[in-house]
């Protein structure tokens, strides 16, 4: 039987990122012809009748993602009539930053095989060549036999966006923000829950000066109880919805293979070779 729920989870698996738009209806009534084998008319006919439900589906499916942070590839085009399109869909509107911006994420698939491709230790290390790209200072990557259940260390100064601040003020110094997380490259295993909650452990820790010791002392900063600290959780998976739930509620942040694809396109990293990490161990 072809429900509106059903049929908004087969177009939401089938739709690209660069889509170009296209009415709901076309897509619903080509969607049931393919995945149900029903001939044109009654694809329409149903389609037809299921028009208002599928949109609210669809829109629930992309209020959902956004919501826990999760990438989404479809959204609707602004019109009266229901457009699908992809996220990453180059418009006439476009200007020409914006079109080189997108253009860039053309090749994200192409990166998450890439990632894939990554022993864990090399997965590790990407870490470290991301959160450089990004703008952090004193990142550190640990070694796996004494990191505590942490892989990665980083230092974020968001400073002062203030004309009336003078450059030489000490405490746009000091506003400093902390990014230390873990990194999963996984080959077999799938996402599990309590890995997030090792992070959250680990953190609290860390900052209590319980544990991670070994780490805290190779790394050149001191992570105090006080201090602002962002927690990153990036793994080569996809992550379940519970996982998505928890990491919101609690206020880490998920990098799973879809973001992290997409973050390497922004950072204009397509190759294996642009991390420096072909052929390492």
């Amino acid at each position: 039987m072809v429900t509106a729920a059903r049929l908004s989870v087969l177009i939401a698996s089938r739709i690209t990122r660069s889509q170009s738009p296209q009415k709901l209806f076309d897509v619903a009534a080509e969607t049931i012809i393919s995945a149900y084998e029903i001939d044109a008319a009654d694809a329409q006919d149903k389609a037809h009748a299921l028009l208002p439900a599928l949109r609210r589906e669809l829109e629930e499916h992309i209020e959902k993602r956004n919501i826990l942070r999760q990438a989404c590839d479809f959204c609707f085009a602004a019109s009266d009539t229901p457009y699908l399109q992809g996220t990453d869909y180059i418009s006439p509107a476009h200007d020409a930053e914006a079109r080189v911006a997108l253009e860039a994420r053309t090749s994200v698939e192409d990166i998450k095989k890439a990632v894939l491709q990554l022993s864990p230790a090399q997965f590790e290390s990407l870490m470290g060549k991301i959160l450089e790209g990004l703008g952090l200072q004193d990142v550190y990557i640990t070694k796996s036999s004494s990191d505590d259940g942490l892989d990665f260390f980083g230092c974020l100064n968001i400073g002062v966006n203030d004309s009336k601040i003078l450059l030489d003020d000490h405490f746009s110094h000091e506003l400093e923000l902390f990014v230390v997380g873990q990194a999963k490259r996984y080959t077999t295993s799938k996402f599990k829950l309590g890995e997030l909650r090792e992070l959250i452990g680990s953190v609290t820790l860390l900052k209590s000066n319980i544990s991670a010791r070994a780490t805290a002392q190779k790394w050149p900063r001191t992570l105090r109880i006080a201090d602002p600290v962002l927690n990153l959780f990036v793994i080569s998976n996809e992550v379940s919805a519970s996982g998505w739930r928890l990491a919101e509620q609690s206020g880490v942040r998920v990098l799973d293979i879809n973001k992290l694809g997409i973050l390497l396109a922004d950072l204009r990293i397509s190759h294996l070779d642009d991390f420096g990490l072909a052929g390492h161990a």
